[in-house]
């Protein structure tokens, strides 16, 4: 069902679907009094019903408000900057605190079914990129400290700064960096469904 769902958000499609429903239907049913059932005849009935149906429901529930409204504050929160910051950032020189923002304020605040999409085509693609947030912002708060300029975080300690980058820290760099970057993917994947689905 989630394949069926995922291929079947446009009208052309359901248009499709519903044609092929009706063509299923002419053939398990020809005006025909000798007529006998054929599994493979009613196999493809069922499957152009169950497209039918679930391109059906699915229209129902495109451009939900809350979800309409739940995007555009994602998109807000993680503007074009903050983007560019997870594409690019090495986590192994200083970085603004100020640089992922949005992403410690979904960590933070973006909790529970009000911060849910109805739309399960976009949950699908939202609950994954939810746990990679968590994931990445987690390590940061783990490895990085602020630096001597408050405005900007580190991964460097005094003895990495002394005596070179210890392995333990180009072991949480590695994270870091590996994070962002499986963040950027899941963003990617997550804002593209979202701008097919909640089109206007």
């Amino acid at each position: 069902m989630g394949w069926i769902l995922e291929r079947l958000d446009t009208w052309q499609a359901r248009l499709v679907s519903g044609l092929a429903m009706a063509g299923a239907l002419v053939a398990v049913f020809p005006p025909d009094a000798h007529w006998k059932a054929d599994p493979v005849t009613l196999c493809a009935l069922a499957t152009a019903i169950l497209a039918w149906l679930a391109s059906t429901l699915q229209g129902a529930g495109a451009n939900n408000p809350h979800d309409v409204r739940l995007f555009e504050e994602f998109t807000n929160l993680v503007d074009d900057d903050e983007r560019r910051f997870l594409d690019t950032q090495d986590f192994g020189t200083l970085f603004r605190r100020s640089s992922f923002d949005g992403i410690r304020t979904i960590y933070a605040d973006w909790d529970g079914p009000r911060r849910d999409f109805t739309d399960k085509r976009l949950q699908r693609v939202w609950h994954p990129l939810r746990q990679q947030v968590n994931i990445l912002t987690e390590l940061i708060v783990a490895s990085t400290m602020p630096a001597t300029n408050s405005e900007f975080q580190t991964v460097m300690t005094s003895r990495d700064h002394e005596d070179g980058v210890s392995e333990h820290t180009r072991a949480e760099i590695k994270a870091m960096n590996e994070a962002a970057c499986e963040l950027v993917k899941r963003l990617d994947k997550f804002e593209l469904r979202a701008r097919q689905i909640l089109r206007p």
